[in-house]
């Protein structure tokens, strides 16, 4: 029975997604002889959804010059509407009845029928894009033709009034605004003189009034798209990205939704710069500080990290055998011998903090370290080799 049920995947349905997950506990309770009955909560989400894509459609149909062809898809895409109802109240009925034959069975019917839907409905968006249409902005499209179906006399003016409402609501925002850039305020002139025109019924007025919302219209929505490539850009420069996988990450994210790893915290790097400047790191320190500040910029850089992690370990294994190697009289200023300005304390606390700062970094990879011990990690590492300073080979 369980190889009788649909099989979805992620990209079906478009119309229902939540369906995949009552699809997956309609087979666990199958499989595992778990009563049906309790999965009417899941399902009855999905009726939820459904009814608000229903009302949703209804609700954008409204107002809108559709000629024969439209109205065929439109009549079609109600009717399958109502079979997903019907599919859906009798899947009900065989959850309440421990139906397991007719839960299988009506949830066949209902994939199927949803396919149908999505179909009618990719034709008919299919066709509309290929109408000639009146500006590529919906809002300024659907306005234009319902007043030019006004004109022609083949609709009335309740057809116009439909669409201007839906304007209405951002027309008020507007008007109340105390400062309006010019196209916004050029826009709610005309956008008004077209309410009086529409309320008056003045039809000597309407083909004039129309022109001039369609060029204000043009002019906001360009102005509007241009600010808005604006801002995404600086967003995008803004952005961060995953230090494990790359993937862009929101401002929202906590974790990253590809891979599970902690966000970054949104930190710039300015202090870390400051202490470079001031210590001359060894050249896999400072590639590692620079590696952390790409990957969060979401550059690919682990093979370089992984080199300087490598170059970094010989390092350590370097600092400790001078260490070890060091005379007490390093510590005693003589007559022949300059002592040095560090403890023995000092060192030993010095090469603890790269070990430990080592250990961390080398978990990074594996997506496991949060951005507090990522950036901790590396102030460490920074005092590690400020301490360690004149265990260091001397440049010549």
């Amino acid at each position: 029975m369980v190889e009788k049920l649909p099989k979805l995947d992620d990209t079906f349905p478009k119309l229902l997604p939540q369906l995949r997950g009552f699809v997956s506990s309609v087979e666990s309770h199958l499989r595992e002889g778990k009563p049906l009955a309790p999965l009417s909560d899941e399902l009855r989400q999905c009726d939820i959804v459904m009814s608000a894509l229903v009302v949703a459609f209804r609700m954008g149909v409204q107002g809108y010059d559709y000629d024969e062809r439209d109205l065929e898809f439109i009549a079609q895409i109600y009717a399958d509407f109502k079979g997903i109802g019907g599919v859906l109240s009798s899947l009900f009925c065989d959850l309440k009845a421990e139906d397991r034959e007719g839960t299988v069975r009506d949830l066949c019917a209902l994939v199927d029928q949803l396919r149908q839907t999505e179909a009618t409905l990719e034709r008919l968006d299919s066709y509309k894009e290929k109408k000639p249409r009146e500006s590529e902005y919906i809002q300024i499209d659907s306005v234009m033709r319902a007043g030019k179906a006004v004109l022609e006399g083949r609709r009335d003016w309740e057809i116009l009034e439909t669409c201007l409402g839906y304007l209405r609501p951002s027309f008020e925002k507007l008007a109340a605004c105390p400062s309006l850039p010019v196209e916004a305020e050029d826009y709610c002139e005309v956008l008004d003189e077209l309410f009086r025109t529409c309320e008056n019924r003045d039809l000597e007025s309407l083909g004039a009034n129309l022109e001039a919302f369609r060029q204000a219209s043009q002019i906001l929505f360009e102005k509007y798209e241009s600010l808005k490539v604006e801002r995404e850009r600086e967003e995008r420069q803004q952005q961060w990205h995953c230090l494990k996988c790359g993937r862009e990450l929101n401002t929202w994210d906590k974790r990253c939704p590809q891979c599970g790893m902690k966000a970054p915290e949104r930190l710039m790097w300015e202090e870390a710069q400051e202490v470079e400047n001031n210590v001359a790191l060894p050249p896999c320190v400072r590639a590692l500080v620079d590696c952390v500040a790409s990957l969060r910029s979401g550059e690919d850089c682990w093979a370089v990290w992984e080199g300087a992690l490598r170059e970094l370990a010989l390092l350590i294994q370097e600092l400790q055998e001078r260490y070890q190697n060091l005379p007490d009289e390093a510590f005693r200023a003589t007559e022949n011998v300059e002592a040095l300005i560090l403890s023995r304390e000092a060192l030993e606390e010095g090469l603890a903090k790269l070990l430990s700062a080592q250990s961390t970094l080398e978990r990074m990879s594996q997506g496991t370290l949060a951005p507090a011990e990522i950036d901790g990690a590396l102030e460490a590492l920074v005092e590690g080799i400020e301490q360690t300073r004149q265990l260091a080979p001397q440049e010549a």
